[in-house]
């Protein structure tokens, strides 16, 4: 059955959806505002998709007293749906707006909650109020967007909706955001894209797996193995910094990251390469189909426009061989996407 959504992302958002649409109709709002019908069973990742408003509703008020008003009204309609626990984020479709700003957005917040507590007490305990904006499995989320100081549209999700979506489609974080706070003990500031992307994908690094890290040099990417108690095989022309080459844990390999190969698989496949879009698809493909690595986070950064056919190429190529991963504009990323996942094949001996 197809469900009106509204996607909420990133400028590039409506080209990714025209070059690889899962059969739906794309009309951009604005950019990175798009509206679509389609089956949750035809969903696929999308780099350039933040968040996912399903079945959105058309709201405005001239006040913020009004528009919270308005919007208590929807969650009312909802009661019964709502009861078994929601939480609420509100956020502006154009953060440059100043009119649209997080003050505003909070102002809004408070007085939703304001007023449930006077007309609906049940709504208002059903809320979760333990100071976290992060969604829970079992939750129901109610999105405000704001499009305007006054306009924007109202969407409520409960968890079964939710969860048949492909995976990515729907963020537990306000506007799908996730921000990892600054750190000066890694070489450098890339550690941020491996953390957000392990957030994302909800699988980390752990204790005595053993890491690939292709294109190591300055380190940031094997820091965060080795920190965990990883064991790390960096592969790379430069050596990383100097602690990482004192690490028990760590095995530099000097040469062509491109022609490494593991004799035997290993936990993971991490890239952050400067390549073109094209070899790092060759480098991915390999890895996944002789069963290289069991889980892969890898960079594919683009030099002026996405190249966004090279791109899609790969998602569908990873969907054919049921692979269950995301690809996400990460928070961190520059001018490129990063594709993580787990490849469903054993640990084996690799070819």
């Amino acid at each position: 059955m197809s469900v009106e959504v509204l996607l909420y992302g990133l400028g590039e958002l409506a080209r990714e959806l025209r070059l690889a649409p899962p059969g739906q109709i794309v009309r951009e709002l604005a950019p990175g505002l798009v509206s679509l019908k389609l089956a949750p069973a035809d969903s696929q990742p999308l780099a350039y998709l933040r968040q996912t408003l399903p079945a959105p509703k058309p709201i405005e008020g001239e006040s913020i007293s009004r528009l919270a008003a308005n919007i208590v009204d929807c969650l009312i309609e909802r009661e019964a749906e709502l009861q078994a626990g929601w939480r609420l984020h509100v956020y502006p479709a154009n953060t440059d707006d100043s009119r649209l700003g997080t003050r505003r957005c909070q102002l809004i917040s408070a007085a939703i909650f304001e007023r449930l507590k006077s007309v609906r007490r049940t709504v208002h305990r059903a809320h979760n109020r333990d100071g976290s904006m992060i969604l829970q499995r079992n939750e129901s989320l109610a999105q405000v967007l704001l499009v305007e100081a006054g306009l924007g549209f109202i969407s409520i999700a409960l968890p079964a909706l939710r969860q048949s979506f492909s995976r990515g489609w729907f963020s537990p974080t306000l506007a799908g955001l996730i921000s990892i706070e600054d750190d000066l003990a890694p070489p450098s500031r890339a550690f941020k894209k491996l953390l957000e992307a392990e957030e994302r994908f909800g699988r980390s690094i752990v204790s005595n797996e053993l890491c690939v890290d292709l294109g190591c040099s300055p380190g940031s990417w094997s820091y965060l193995a080795l920190k965990r108690g990883a064991r790390v095989i960096g592969v790379d022309r430069s050596a990383p910094r100097e602690d990482l080459m004192k690490n028990p844990q760590f095995q530099f390999v000097k040469g062509d990251a491109f022609k490494y190969r593991p004799t035997a698989s290993v936990a993971w496949l991490l890239s952050d390469i400067v390549a073109y879009p094209d070899r790092i698809t060759t480098l991915l493909q390999e890895w996944v189909t002789k069963a290289y690595c069991l889980n892969f986070c890898v960079t594919m950064k683009f030099k002026g426009e996405p190249d966004h056919a090279t791109l899609c190429s790969l998602k569908a190529w990873l969907k054919e061989r049921q692979v269950d991963y995301d690809v996400k504009r990460l928070d961190a990323n520059k001018n490129e996407v990063t594709f993580f996942g787990e490849t469903a094949a054993p640990l084996a001996v690799a070819e």
